[in-house]
């Protein structure tokens, strides 16, 4: 009687730490969508910002979808929108970066807001 309750014990234990495991290996898979998010939303901001003040070529204050090519980003996508503002005769540029990036059914979504002076 005390090897089965022993073995049922011991088996408990075994199914909880699996649960455990699995549960964590979820959390770190959202960990690292998001930061794709993060990551996506920061270049589509710094994209932006290049075609605000591009080191050649004509200035635009657009909205734009950014794709990404990369392997590790390939289901991400930045949609970055301008806007500007004069203060006092002061022209600021206010870019808007939504990093979007998505595996299966779930998705991640960050913000990043940058305000450029000439």
């Amino acid at each position: 009687v005390g090897v089965i309750f022993l073995i049922v014990v011991v088996a408990l234990l075994v199914l909880a730490m699996t649960r455990m495991l699995e549960v964590d290996s979820k959390i770190y898979s959202y960990e690292i969508l998001s930061l794709k998010a993060f990551y996506a939303a920061e270049s589509g901001a710094q994209l932006g910002a290049n075609r605000v003040f591009p080191p050649t070529g004509v200035s635009t204050c657009s909205a734009h979808v950014f794709t990404f090519t990369d392997p590790a980003m390939s289901s991400c996508v930045a949609t970055v929108s301008c806007d500007t503002v004069n203060v006092s005769g002061q022209v600021f540029y206010t870019l808007e970066s939504v990093g979007l990036c998505s595996a299966g059914d779930v998705e991640a979504r960050r913000t990043v807001q940058v305000r450029l002076k000439p």
